[in-house]
C-alpha cells in the first residue's frame, strides 16, 4: 500500500515524468540555441541502414588508411570510400571527448555512426554528444572501419529529425509488458527487433498466399 503525502505535499512525481519533462526542456534549447525543427522535413536520397552496410568496401577502406598514413596530418586525400545517407532512431549513445559513437536502428537493422569533431561544424557535433536514445536522425558519410574493426559510417552529415521526449524502455530489460506492447506497436517494434521480423514475415506470407488466390482467379 503506498503512503500517503503529508498535508499540504504534493505527490513526487514519476522519475520517468522527470526524464520526459528533461527532454522536453532540452528540446527547448535546442530551438534556441541550434534552430532544431523537433517535426524534422523531407530528405531525398536515403538508403536503408542494411543497404549502407552491404555497399563497405573494404578495399576503398584500406586505400583511404594508406593515403592518410603516406599524408601529412592537415592535407585533404582522395576518398573512395563509398558515401551514404541513412536514418535511423538513436539506441545507443557513447560520447568520448571528439569522439561521438552511436547505434542507429530502422527496419533492417542496426548500424554505427562515428562522428568526429574535426569533421562537423562546432553546433552539429555538440548536438551529436548530447543526442537521447530515441531521437531519430539523419546522417551521411563515408562508410569505413573504427579501430576495433565495427563497419560504420564516418559522420560529416548530422541533423536531428525527431526529438524524442518519452524514454524508451530499458536496454536489458526491454518492452516486455504485453498490454504496454500492443497498446504501443511502434515502440515495440524498435525495441524489440523481433517484432519487426514477426511483422515482415505475416507481409510476406499474406502476400504470398493473396499472388497465389489471385493468380487461381479467387475473390
Amino acid at each position: 500500500m503506498s503512503k500517503a503525502p503529508n498535508p499540504g505535499q504534493s505527490p513526487a512525481p514519476e522519475p520517468r515524468d522527470d526524464l520526459s519533462r528533461a527532454r522536453r526542456e532540452k528540446l527547448q534549447r535546442w530551438r534556441e540555441q541550434f534552430g532544431v525543427n523537433p517535426f524534422g522535413g523531407r530528405v531525398d536520397g536515403l538508403i536503408t541502414l542494411a543497404d549502407a552496410r552491404s555497399r563497405f568496401d573494404e578495399q576503398a577502406h584500406e586505400t583511404y588508411e594508406s593515403l592518410r598514413a603516406e599524408a601529412d596530418p592537415a592535407d585533404t586525400v582522395d576518398d573512395p570510400r563509398p558515401a551514404v545517407l541513412v536514418s535511423g532512431r538513436c539506441i545507443q549513445h557513447r560520447a568520448m571527448g571528439k569522439l561521438v559513437f552511436l547505434v542507429l536502428r530502422d527496419h533492417t537493422g542496426d548500424l554505427q555512426v562515428s562522428v568526429s569533431k574535426a569533421d562537423l561544424e562546432a553546433t552539429r557535433f555538440k548536438l551529436a554528444s548530447k543526442l537521447d536514445y530515441g531521437d531519430i536522425i539523419v546522417v551521411g558519410g563515408r562508410m569505413g572501419k573504427t579501430k576495433k574493426g565495427e563497419i560504420c559510417v564516418w559522420a560529416d552529415r548530422f541533423e536531428v529529425h525527431c526529438k524524442s521526449l518519452v524514454p524508451p524502455p530499458e536496454k536489458y530489460h526491454g518492452l516486455t509488458d504485453a498490454e504496454l506492447r500492443y497498446r504501443h506497436r511502434y515502440v515495440d517494434m524498435f525495441a524489440n527487433p523481433e517484432t519487426m521480423q514477426t511483422f515482415q514475415m505475416r507481409s510476406r506470407l499474406v502476400s504470398q498466399v493473396r499472388r497465389f488466390m489471385d493468380a487461381r482467379s479467387y475473390l
